[in-house]
C-alpha cells in the first residue's frame, strides 16, 4: 500500500486502496491503481483535485476501451469517470455529452435529435472525453460550441505525471 493513502482528501464517493484495473478495462486486463478513486460527481471530483498534494500522480480513465493497463498498475490515483460523467442530452442542435458518456450514445442521441454529422461516432470505441482534446474531431464535427473542464489544474498535474496520457491532453 502506498504511503500517500492517508494523505488523500476526503470525497463523498469511493477511494478503493491498491485496486485491480482489470475488471474497468474492455479487455479485462491490468495491474493495480495505488489508488482508485470514483468521483460521485463533478463537484467531489473538483474538491478532490482541489485538495489533493500535488506531488501524488493523477491519471484519468474513461472507458478503457483503448488501454491496456501494464501488470505493473499505475502509481498514484486513478480517477475513474462514472454515470455522472456519462450524460448525454439534445437541446435543438446542441448535443451535451459528458466526458465518460459512450461514443455511441453520443451519436444516437444526436441522431434522435435530427443532429447530423455525428453518425461516425457510432462505431468509435469508448467514451466521448478524447473528444475535448482531439482538434480533428471538431473540425469533423463542426459544431462544438463550448467545453468545460473541471479544473484547469488538472493539465498541469497529467502532464507532469507519469501516466502516460498523451501531451496533447494537456489542452483540455
Amino acid at each position: 500500500m502506498s504511503a500517500f493513502l492517508d494523505r488523500l482528501p476526503l470525497v463523498r464517493g469511493k477511494i478503493l486502496a491498491d485496486e485491480l484495473l482489470a475488471p474497468f478495462t474492455w479487455f479485462r486486463v491490468g495491474g493495480a491503481a495505488d489508488a482508485l478513486f470514483l468521483p460521485k460527481d463533478e463537484d467531489d471530483l473538483a474538491a478532490f483535485l482541489a485538495a489533493l498534494d500535488p506531488i501524488i500522480p493523477v491519471t484519468v480513465l474513461g472507458a478503457a476501451s483503448n488501454v491496456i493497463v501494464r501488470d505493473g498498475g499505475i502509481a498514484g490515483v486513478v480517477v475513474r469517470l462514472g454515470p455522472a460523467f456519462g450524460k448525454v442530452a439534445t437541446d435543438g442542435l446542441r448535443v451535451t455529452a459528458g466526458a465518460a458518456a459512450l461514443d455511441s450514445r453520443v451519436s444516437v442521441a444526436a441522431a434522435n435529435a435530427g443532429i447530423a454529422g455525428m453518425e461516425f461516432f457510432s462505431g468509435v470505441p469508448g467514451g466521448s472525453g478524447f473528444a475535448n482534446v482531439d482538434p480533428p474531431v471538431f473540425s469533423r464535427i463542426g459544431c462544438v460550441v463550448a467545453l468545460r473542464a473541471v479544473k484547469a489544474s488538472l493539465r498541469s498535474r497529467i502532464a507532469a505525471g507519469s501516466s502516460g496520457v498523451p501531451s496533447n491532453t494537456a489542452s483540455t
